[in-house]
């Protein structure tokens, strides 16, 4: 307890030593032991050793008819915490599984202490990818601590925050915007007005109103959580870089390249000069300052950095990885600019594919692949190929369209109408160029029109209705 590890650990062993050598000791304290133990491993960073005696206090309470269920659903917790903790999260499952499934039987558990396990499950599945498995979790989780008597404010905006992140990942930005607003206002009742959890807080609904083109909103949220940040004198420089890169990186939305570009060489300033920096933050604000030479079409000097960011994401990431498919992309859309078609059109099918096994097919980031391929087939001259990839494209974004449209404001829906309309726009243009004579064409366009005018007709129905209700 005062963190002198090094000097607990002989005694823990000798603990467990003189229990072992015993005949009058129970099995049950030979596993506490086991446990007392692992702990002090896992506090020395010492994880095979933990695993190992954290695996020995499960194997005896499983064997032991007089266990508690709920410490054995705490053996399993704490084994599949040192595989969280060494990235194995396909490991952690099955015992988190088991942990859960042994809580929601047994008599007298906590109702928290249910929502805690709900919460682990769902956190490693994202870890996987694995959202669709995740949600239930989070939504259970978040039912639990909404209905609990003795409800802890700030866990519970924690296990908001996680639920929308969750749907945030699925695409679904319309049931995690309100969510992201409710943990913002809990937060800003709890908290003094520098508190960095309410910087948090608004940089994640900033982040979905950036999704859903809401930038001046955005603008605002985040210009309001950096300066929380830098006048507070607790602040670790690095969260005032994340802070300067996530407003610099909208600033390059908006134009404001001069504003962006000194935001941005700050934080590599910052990044650079911390020893602890992780490689992959640094390579996302690289890719940021070389998505802002892209814009000023310097397109050698982006590319050449895509280049290295790559490099540096292949080298840490697993296969798979979204972030993989998002520098393939970048790279191609360079490429488009320099009319390099055929190496552009490789990349963009290699995210695309990277994208639609981690996130889905209809995901909206996925479409975004789909939509940029349509673009280069168009240019290469394979009109019918480029429709069908819009087609596809379409659907992730009119699922998106469902998704935002029921719950933004009528200002949020006209900003992500403006920003969201790549493949609908292709798509007519692509018919009215070049299948004037295609009947079947010229059906799907006024298909994709009609369908078009649905959305924006039903969430104008939907919100008449909630207006009438109320």
């Amino acid at each position: 307890k005062l963190g002198r590890n090094d000097e607990a650990l002989p005694h823990f062993q000798n603990a467990l030593a003189f229990r072992q050598e015993r005949s009058d000791i129970g099995r049950l304290e030979i596993a506490n032991s086991h446990d007392n133990l692992a702990g002090t491993f896992y506090r020395l960073d010492r994880l095979d050793e933990a695993l190992t005696n954290y695996n020995n206090a499960l194997g005896i309470r499983r064997s032991e008819p007089d266990a508690d269920p709920l410490e054995i659903a705490g053996s399993y917790d704490n084994v599949a915490n040192v595989y969280f903790r060494m990235d194995l999260f396909e490991n952690a499952i099955p015992y988190y599984r088991e942990s859960l499934t042994i809580r929601e039987t047994a008599t007298g558990v906590s109702s928290l202490d249910l929502a805690e396990s709900y919460e682990n499950l769902a956190l490693v599945y994202l870890r996987t990818y694995a959202v669709a498995q995740a949600l239930p979790h989070y939504q259970n989780a978040v039912a639990i601590r909404r209905g609990s008597l003795d409800i802890n404010p700030s866990r519970f905006s924690v296990t908001l925050t996680d639920l929308a992140q969750a749907y945030r990942y699925q695409g679904d930005y319309g049931r995690a915007l309100p969510l992201f607003q409710e943990a913002l206002d809990i937060v800003q009742r709890l908290y003094g007005a520098d508190s960095p959890e309410i910087a948090t807080a608004l940089n994640n609904l900033a982040g979905v109103l950036v999704i859903i083109g809401d930038l001046e909103g955005a603008l605002a949220l985040l210009q309001e959580a950096l300066d929380i940040l830098e006048r507070s004198p607790e602040t670790e420089p690095l969260d005032v870089a994340t802070a300067r890169n996530s407003l610099a990186t909208l600033m390059v939305r908006m134009g404001e390249d001069d504003q962006s570009l000194k935001l941005f060489e700050s934080v590599l300033e910052i990044l650079e000069q911390d020893d602890n920096t992780d490689p992959l933050d640094l390579a996302r604000v690289k890719n940021n300052l070389a998505v802002l030479y892209g814009s000023a079409d310097e397109n050698e000097k982006a590319l050449a950095l895509y280049k290295e960011i790559q490099a540096i994401r292949e080298a840490i990431l697993p296969e798979g990885h979204p972030e993989l498919a998002q520098g393939l992309y970048n790279q191609a859309a360079v490429l488009i600019r320099t009319k390099d078609y055929q190496k552009a059109i490789d990349l963009a099918e290699r995210s695309r594919d990277i994208w639609a096994k981690a996130l889905g097919p209809n995901h909206p980031t996925t479409g975004k692949s789909l939509n940029l391929l349509g673009m280069l087939y168009e240019a290469e001259g394979n009109y019918p190929q480029a429709l069908e990839l819009f087609g596809d494209s379409l659907i992730a974004e009119d699922k998106a369209f469902n998704n935002i449209f029921a719950v933004a404001s009528e200002q949020q829906k006209l900003s992500f109408a403006q920003a969201n309309q790549g493949s609908y726009q292709a798509a007519l243009s692509l018919i009215q160029r070049h299948f004037k004579e295609d009947g079947n064409a010229a059906r799907f366009g006024l298909e994709l029109v009609l369908r078009r005018k649905g959305i924006v007709l039903d969430a104008q129905a939907q919100a008449q209705l909630a207006l009438t209700r109320n």
